[in-house]
This record gives structure tokens, C-alpha cells and sequence, in this order.
């Protein structure tokens, strides 16, 4: 080794937490166990077209670590919905305890967003809340709350049977980090959007399904 580089003890010790910080980071949850699959295949319905959206909003909502959800529509997704929010709160107590014992580092640079960590730390309490009528001929809102208590996830779950439009009416403004809209409304797309929009807080979003195949959906877009 020349004088400009790296001594290898120097470089040594700023690999030193590597092994701890990779077993934070690295993906433990029970979707990739078959346990997970075969208890939501009770909720699987051809008819509802939601077969590629559970993982697509579990990894969207583990990407953003959005907190608080509002699900308009329940089934099959609603569990991927919650086991993201179960497997963000234990990421992110086992990158908080790192943190605070000065060990999130690689290369000696900080891994996390130090405030952020700590703030995501009782600050809001993640929750799913699903909204149905229960009223489509191939529903699979009524069984989710019976798999969600199969999983453990139940904790972070409440199903309100009942029509969307009066959701405004329980809702505060800036409540909503993920407005997900997992139904056909048609033509009162427009209403429902414009209603609950006070609802999302900044920086939330609001996700709607069939904005490829519905036409009502793709004209109020």
C-alpha cells in the first residue's frame, strides 16, 4: 500500500458495522414464506383483478413508509397493506436501536435520516382502515379481518362495513397519508376524489385501481 491509501486497519474499522447493519436491512418477512400465500388464497378473487397489486402496494408502502391508510375496498390486498406496515414498524426499531448506539454507519457515513428514524418511533400510529359495503357478488372484505387475526396483524386493522361517501364525514383533514381506492364508483369518481381530498395529508397520495381498464376512471383522470 502506498502512503494515499487507506491504512488496512483504518479501513478495516470503517467496515466494522457492516455485518449489523446488513442484518437490519435485510428483508425478514413472513411474505416470502408460504404460511402468508395460503392464508390470503381465501381472499383471492379472480373477479377483482388484484393479483399483482398486493405486492405492487406492499413494496410501494415499505419504499415510502406511509403510516396511516385508508383502503376503499377490502380483500386481498388489505393484508399485504398490513403486513407492510407490520414489517416497516420492526425495520425500524431494529435500525432505531442501531442508531442509538452509534452503530448505523457504513464507510463511517450515517445510513439512515437520523430525524426521520426517531421520529417514525410512536410518533403516529400506523393503521389500515378499510371501507365496504360488502355488497359486490364476489366480495372478499367480509373474511379479511379473520385473516388478518390469523397472521398477527390485526393490531393495526379496522374494517368499517359501509358506503364511501360518508367518509368524509368521520375523516379529519390531513388524516390520510395513502388514500387507496380498491373500487368502481364510474362516473362519481369525480365527487368521491374531490370530497376526501381534504383528508390526504401533504405529500400523501391518492391510488386508484383500473386506470387502465376503467373507462370512467381514465376519463376523471
Amino acid at each position: 500500500r502506498t502512503q494515499e491509501n487507506i491504512p488496512y486497519f483504518e479501513e478495516k474499522d470503517l467496515c466494522r458495522y457492516d455485518q449489523v447493519v446488513s442484518a437490519a436491512f435485510t428483508p425478514q418477512s413472513p411474505v416470502y414464506d408460504n404460511e402468508f400465500v395460503q392464508h390470503l388464497s381465501s381472499l383471492y378473487s379472480p373477479y377483482m383483478g388484484a393479483e399483482n397489486l398486493g405486492p405492487f402496494l406492499y413494496s410501494f408502502l415499505r419504499f415510502t413508509k406511509k403510516r396511516r391508510i385508508v383502503e376503499i375496498g377490502a380483500g386481498y390486498t388489505s393484508l399485504w397493506i398490513l403486513q407492510a406496515l407490520k414489517d416497516n414498524e420492526d425495520e425500524l426499531e431494529r435500525v432505531r436501536i442501531l442508531q442509538r448506539q452509534g452503530q448505523c454507519r457504513l464507510m463511517d457515513v450515517h445510513w439512515t435520516v437520523p430525524d426521520l428514524v426517531e421520529e417514525y418511533d410512536g410518533a403516529t400510529k400506523v393503521s389500515l382502515l378499510c371501507v365496504d359495503n360488502c355488497l359486490h357478488q364476489s366480495e372478499s372484505a367480509s373474511g379479511a379481518t379473520a385473516v388478518a387475526h390469523a397472521l398477527g396483524l390485526e393490531n393495526n386493522f379496522q374494517f368499517v362495513k359501509g358506503d364511501a361517501f360518508e367518509l368524509d364525514l368521520f375523516l379529519e383533514k390531513d388524516s390520510i397519508d395513502v388514500l387507496w381506492c380498491d373500487f368502481g364508483v364510474g362516473s362519481r369518481m369525480s365527487d368521491f376524489a374531490s370530497r376526501a381530498w381534504p383528508s390526504l395529508a401533504p405529500g400523501g397520495y391518492l391510488m386508484c385501481h383500473s386506470t387502465l381498464t376503467n373507462q370512467n376512471t381514465r376519463d376523471w383522470l
